[in-house]
């Protein structure tokens, strides 16, 4: 039985080693080589000696006995394992061999059951048997073709289930469509869009109809609206621009209208591009070209202003619409009402006491009218009863809430 490689380099190391050691026991014996006859040599200075330098210690090389012990340890161990091994693929080849030489089992074709045996061929004879056959026969023609008018009306149904669901998804596509974008229909036939879509996008390195013609076939809604929000957004400065452009003239018409003056700035909204801004400029310095006021105009910020400065050229009309207050007479304070009833107590008292007048009228507002008047035992015939005068009270709705004018018998006002 062959030895296994490793074991067979360590037996070929171990002779190797062996023979080396033969032959350090046995040297051969050397030619002595001729000595050379001395020279006098000169007389030379003793050089100084070097310090020796310090060495490591040497280490003991093995001796061949303990390699020998070494390797056959070695050996000792690895062969049963090896021969263990060995075993066991004998004992896996010898299982395989017995499975493969083993007979394999017949396997007999499943004949098909009789339906009509030789029992009952000999019971009820073989005319019967026959009858009973084209019997079978044309029932099971009769189902075949139920069965086959059945499949044809299962493929026409199939069909029309396919059409309806065909036609559903349309419908169900055309109003997903239309809730994204409503006006899809007026987009679809507008040449700039067929224009848009001809050019080539810079990411898709290929005109853009390829790409909205696959979403629109594969029914990826999402996918049009994006398109068409594109197409706006490149469309709507434009449109921006033009009605900027055309509020231009309006906004210089009414400068010259009101004739306003100072620093006057305005506010182009959706103006982020700089042609467009320079665009609504030159229009806005032609509008303002035929205004003979001296005035300066500065190019639209970033932020999309526009600053112009005008100087005003008549004086501004100032008309006054302000009237005096009749309450308070300009000042901005009134008589507070909690104490009106006892003002107009004391005016009474001082004209029945002071002034000896028999009869006096109090006018003022309705509402101060009423209130004097109000009840029987009101205040009017209270102050009557108290200084045994007659009192009037009649109510002018000229008159402000708080206002009041007293006037005696002959109509006369009395002041104070």
């Amino acid at each position: 039985m062959a030895l296994p490689k490793q074991v067979q380099d360590q037996l070929d190391a171990l002779e190797v080693l062996e023979k080396q050691l033969s032959e350090a026991q046995n040297p051969e014996p050397k030619p002595a080589e001729p000595t050379p006859e001395p020279t006098p040599a000169p007389a030379e200075p003793k050089p100084v000696e070097p310090k020796p330098e310090p060495t490591e210690p040497v280490v003991a090389e093995e001796t061949w006995q303990q390699k020998y012990k070494t390797l056959k340890g070695m050996y000792d161990a690895e062969v049963p394992r090896l021969h263990s091994d060995i075993r066991e693929l004998k004992s896996q080849m010898e299982s395989l061999r017995k499975a493969a030489e083993a007979p394999k089992p017949e396997v007999k074709p499943v004949q098909a059951e009789k339906l009509v045996t030789d029992a009952d061929v000999e019971a009820f004879g073989s005319d019967l048997i026959e009858v009973q056959r084209k019997v079978a026969r044309e029932v099971a023609a009769e189902f075949r073709g139920e069965l086959d008018a059945m499949k044809a009306e299962n493929d026409k149904l199939r069909e029309q289930l396919t059409s309806t669901g065909t036609q559903v998804s349309e419908a169900s596509f055309e109003q997903r469509l239309h809730r994204l974008v409503p006006d899809f229909e007026a987009v679809n036939v507008d040449p700039k869009w067929i224009e848009w879509l001809n050019e080539v996008d810079p990411l898709l390195r290929g005109p853009r109809m390829s790409v909205a013609q696959e979403a629109f076939n594969r029914g990826d809604v999402e996918g049009i609206a994006h398109y068409v929000s594109l197409f706006k957004a490149t469309q709507a400065p434009a449109a921006s621009a033009e009605q900027a452009s055309s509020k231009a003239e309006e906004i210089a018409r009414q400068l010259r209208l009101r004739d306003m003056g100072g620093i006057i700035v305005v506010d182009f909204i959706d103006m982020h591009q700089a042609e467009n801004r320079h665009k609504v400029y030159e229009r806005m310095k032609e509008a303002m070209a035929v205004d003979r006021t001296k005035h300066n105009i500065l190019p639209l910020s970033k932020f999309c202003l526009l600053q112009i400065t005008r100087q005003r050229v008549r004086p501004e009309e100032h008309v006054e619409t302000a009237e005096v207050c009749p309450t308070c007479k300009g000042t901005g304070k009134i008589t507070p009402t909690i104490l009106l009833v006892d003002e107009l107590e004391s005016k009474v008292k001082y004209i029945f006491k002071e002034l000896n007048k028999n009869k006096v009228i109090i006018k003022t507002h309705p509402y101060l009218a009423a209130f004097l008047n109000q009840g029987f035992w009101s205040l009017k015939n209270k102050w009557a009863f108290k200084f045994f005068k007659s009192i009037k009270v009649e109510d002018m709705s000229s008159y402000s809430l708080a206002e009041y004018h007293f006037f005696d018998e002959n109509q006369e006002e009395i002041v104070f």
